[in-house]
């Protein structure tokens, strides 16, 4: 008998100590994979020696936001490298360091400039035939009587969008030019724009909500459904303009894209036209391009050094809505309000004489 309890208390003994050394491995093993270094196999469930497979570990504090924005149907979503970079949402980290403001002039070499970042080739003279400048006085138009029923529509999907404070000459992580204060950000210069509108006959509302405001993400998804209630709301609106501000970073710099004009410091400012490279239903957004390229060319004339050239994008940016539909990128972050703002206003009345011509 007491060889026997001998031998159960043996017996006892090494299965603890193999139970604390299973454990023990078993926690090695997890922390291990968490740490990135196992391979642990993909699929769970049973292998055919009858042992349980270990599953994959989901790391939970990874974002899927920018995914999102990728695999967005039909290219719906403005893919803007500044908002990729610095936009703060949950697990992502602002670059460290300063980030130097560069003046420069991206004023286009010519007045049909663009960029063609689709698969299109669109004929520039064909889409411009019926943009007939010489036929009518260079600077004189007739406005239209300010009606209840608004024409035009001022939007803003990424309504935080801030510009760089007075005398700003670097940008650090800490300092990212976002505001949900409509008095400075982006929604103040479509505010101008309205203004200048109206003040030309051209009746105008401003939507001032700011899309991006809950989720980045969804800023377009919420966009196009503002636009969509205004449209129904107000079935003369004609003339939609989403209004943005751009951002050009490079290694160390933040380009602010600026011109003179009489003396003061005005913002440059760029359209981008979406297409349905994509797959968005949007037949005619060469009508939107050759509306762009006709504000351009009628914005060398009246405010030489204002314009950059046409962006003609695969994505649609929701223009397949409206007559005619533009997204205006008014300066960068790294302009300030009042270069923006002074944009928005010359950029405006452009607007103003080509709707007035009935364009």
């Amino acid at each position: 008998m007491g060889r026997y309890k001998m031998l159960e208390k043996l017996y006892s003994a090494c299965a603890i100590i193999s139970c604390a050394v299973l454990l023990a491995a078993s926690l090695f093993v997890s922390a291990a994979a968490r740490l990135g270094f196992v391979a642990l196999p993909v699929d769970g469930g049973i292998s055919g020696s009858g042992e349980t497979e270990l599953q994959n570990i989901e790391t939970p504090e990874k974002s899927d936001w920018l995914t999102e924005i990728i695999d967005a149907p039909g290219e719906a979503y403005a893919l803007e490298y500044y908002d990729l970079q610095f936009y703060t949402e949950e697990g992502e980290i602002p670059p460290e360091g300063e980030y130097k403001i560069v003046a420069r002039d991206l004023a286009a070499k010519s007045i049909y400039e663009y960029y063609n970042e689709t698969p299109y080739n669109p004929d520039i003279d064909v889409l411009l035939a019926e943009y007939n400048f010489d036929s009518k006085p260079a600077a004189v138009y007739k406005p239209l009587s300010v009606t209840p029923e608004p024409l035009v529509l001022i939007i803003h999907t990424h309504g935080t969008e801030g510009y760089a404070q007075l005398g700003a000459t670097s940008y650090s992580s800490d300092n990212l030019p976002r505001s949900t204060n409509t008095s400075q950000n982006i929604v103040a210069v479509g505010r101008a724009m309205r203004d200048e509108l109206l003040k030309h006959g051209i009746p105008a509302i401003h939507c001032e909500t700011m899309h991006d405001l809950v989720s980045y993400a969804d800023s377009y998804k919420n966009s196009l459904a503002t636009v969509k209630a205004y449209l129904k709301k107000y079935p003369s609106i004609k003339y939609i303009f989403d209004v943005h501000r751009d951002a050009l970073i490079s290694t160390g710099t933040i380009t602010k894209c600026v011109y003179e004009q009489n003396g003061t410091s005005v913002a440059q400012v760029m359209f981008v036209v979406g297409t349905d490279a994509g797959g968005a239903d949007y037949p005619h957004w060469q009508d939107n391009l050759a509306f762009a390229l006709a504000a351009q060319s009628l914005a060398a004339e009246r405010f030489p050094g204002m314009m950059r050239p046409v962006s003609l994008r695969r994505a649609s940016f929701n223009a397949q809505y409206g007559y005619r539909n533009l997204l205006i990128e008014v300066g960068t972050c790294a302009n300030t309000l009042a270069e923006a703002k002074a944009a928005g206003v010359q950029i405006a009345s452009v607007l103003s004489e080509l709707i007035a011509r009935g364009y």
